[in-house]
């Protein structure tokens, strides 16, 4: 009986590679955001390193440009498709990397859509890479067997997107049997370096990647527990900090032994949703626990950076400046700023507190790529001129801003500034002051991707977005606005699609340029929304060359919330 190769068994948990099709699959790839670029790239020269007569790789993502770049980037080995529902009929093996639960509920009801207009006649594989919870992949794998020679896959990946690049990712799956085989020799090597199988219920890839990360989080809560323990009964923080490291180095074979990338994941998680004094609590304990998870530590700490709050801020000078004098270096040099390059920065400023100087923040943080900016009180005119130019003008890498104002009961309006940001082409503002919505979008000339929170009325913005290909818009239920005549908040909107006045907004040449680009908006709607009032929008989008895509996410019970945990969404443009 022939085996593989134990360098491939290591890699691969299944014993001889799957039967041979009669003919070579035709492969699609749903979603190119910061992970699944990457991926698809990877795929389709993997797929045409092992055989050039093998079909080009079918691609398909809302924002058509990524599309257009990645077929410029990988030349014949990639086509696009005009739909999914193209990818649904035209393919053998679909993947898809998308950005939440409800996204991927809605592209797989219009595979299934597709799919019952046109039975298949052979057996067709559908690979989901996105991070969802267990339950909607099983709903998606009820929805999929209903169709005649379907199979789903639930594959969830583990590694950032620096992996996904490298083809370093670990790759977790569970689903049929046959299905996974012929997958995972597609995806190791290249866009993966080691397949986990998981089982048959597709539930179980996302489970598993759910307890990884709760693992770590529970770890550091016991480890706080038992130093507060021992601090009070008097036998002292620094004897039990002993004691663990004891208990570690007796543990070290287990901890060593699990993946870099999962590992890397882990701590991400807990790290994004710690909050305060718990964050640096979670990286006291993690780098106590071995060699190799205080270096993950540290790279996740100066790749998601927090600061938030004078401990923050503390704590940041300290572990950079000690890392910086390991080079030979200091805050201020080269090196500093080449450290954020790739980062995620998160900063909220409270001015009324003045927690620490906007300009002590820019030295600690000279360059960012994703930044989530909070201003959180009141703030003089002047300061946000400083603002605007220490912590993002000054950023070199800064592609991607989300700005979260004031609460909108504050009576603050940004200023008319002359500050510009060429950089930004990503730009999501959560939430903006009363009438300061055009004064923010004249600052940001090359904005391609735009997100809006606050609803209001588009026809005064026309001017400030002739750059703009995809607009979202976010429309939730019961929406109060704040009157600054009166001070007081108005009685609630049912529906604040109206606010937007996005008919009147079309009519006045919102988003109207001759560079024949596709324009599209993203209307984040409430699911008890009149299908009436889409439709007619959708009717005057389309008279002026503008898609109207209407996503029904918010529930009719929506209240409004304070800053979300995950800062950084690159799904908030998509």
């Amino acid at each position: 009986m022939d085996t593989l190769p134990s360098a491939r068994a290591d890699v691969l948990p299944f014993s001889r590679p799957p039967t041979p099709r009669l003919q070579l699959p035709q492969i699609g790839y749903h979603g190119l955001g910061a992970m699944g670029y990457a991926m698809a790239r990877n795929l389709a020269l993997s797929v045409k390193s092992r055989d050039a007569t093998a079909p080009p790789l079918l691609v398909y993502n809302r924002t058509v440009a990524k599309a257009e770049r990645l077929a410029q980037d990988v030349g014949d080995s990639v086509r696009i498709a005009s739909s999914p529902a193209q990818l649904a009929t035209e393919c053998d093996i679909i993947f898809t990397n998308l950005a939440s639960d409800a996204v991927v509920i809605a592209v797989y009801n219009e595979f299934a859509d597709a799919l019952k207009q046109s039975l298949p006649t052979k057996r067709k594989i559908f690979v989901d890479f996105s991070t969802i919870y267990p339950g909607v992949a099983g709903d998606v794998d009820s929805l999929l067997s209903s169709i005649p020679h379907c199979h789903f896959i639930a594959s969830p990946v583990i590694g950032p997107p620096m992996a996904a690049k490298d083809g370093k990712l670990l790759v977790l799956m569970s689903g049929d049997y046959g299905a996974k085989k012929e997958v995972a020799y597609l995806l190791v090597p290249g866009v993966g370096r080691k397949v986990i199988d998981v089982g048959g219920n597709v539930e179980k890839a996302h489970a598993l990647k759910l307890l990884g990360n709760m693992m770590l989080t529970g770890a550091n809560e016991l480890l706080a527990e038992v130093q507060t323990l021992g601090q009070k009964s008097g036998v002292g923080a620094r004897i039990v900090q002993d004691l663990v490291k004891v208990r570690v180095e007796l543990e070290k074979h287990l901890v060593q032994s699990l993946p870099y990338e999962l590992i890397e994941a882990i701590l991400k998680e807990a790290w994004d949703t710690a909050h305060g004094l718990g964050r640096w609590q979670l990286y006291n304990s993690v780098s106590a626990l071995s060699r190799l998870w205080r270096t993950v530590m540290l790279e996740v700490a100066l790749r998601h950076v927090f600061v938030e709050s004078k401990l923050d801020y503390v704590a940041y000078r300290s572990i950079i400046s000690h890392f910086l004098s390991r080079q030979s270096s200091q805050i201020g040099d080269p090196n500093h700023a080449a450290l954020f390059k790739h980062s995620l920065v998160s900063i909220a400023l409270d001015t009324a507190d003045k927690p620490f100087e906007i300009t002590d923040v820019s030295d600690l943080v000279p360059d960012a790529h994703f930044m989530a900016l909070a201003i959180l009180t009141d703030i003089r005119r002047s300061t946000f001129d400083v603002i605007l130019s220490y912590l993002v003008m000054d950023k070199p890498s800064i592609t991607h801003l989300r700005l979260w104002g004031p609460p909108l009961g504050c009576s603050f309006s940004y200023p008319v500034t002359h500050v510009v940001i060429p950089s930004v082409t990503h730009l999501h503002v959560a939430r903006h002051p009363y009438a300061s919505l055009n004064a923010i979008l004249a600052l940001f000339s090359n904005v391609t991707h735009l997100r809006l929170g606050t609803p209001c009325f588009l026809s005064g913005l026309v001017s400030y977005m002739d750059a703009v290909q995809v607009l979202i818009l976010d429309a939730p239920p019961n929406y109060s606005i704040h009157s600054p005549t009166r001070n007081a908040r108005m009685p609630p909107f049912p529906s604040s699609i109206p606010l937007w006045n996005i008919a009147e907004a079309v009519d006045n040449g919102l988003m109207q340029t001759s560079s024949g680009t596709a324009r599209k908006i993203i209307l984040n709607a409430g699911k008890s929304d009149a299908e009436e009032t889409i439709a007619e929008l959708k009717k005057k989008c389309q008279q002026r060359g503008i898609e109207l895509e209407c996503r029904r996410i918010y529930n009719p019970a929506w209240q409004p919330s304070s800053i979300e945990p995950y800062r950084w969404d690159y799904g908030a443009w998509s």
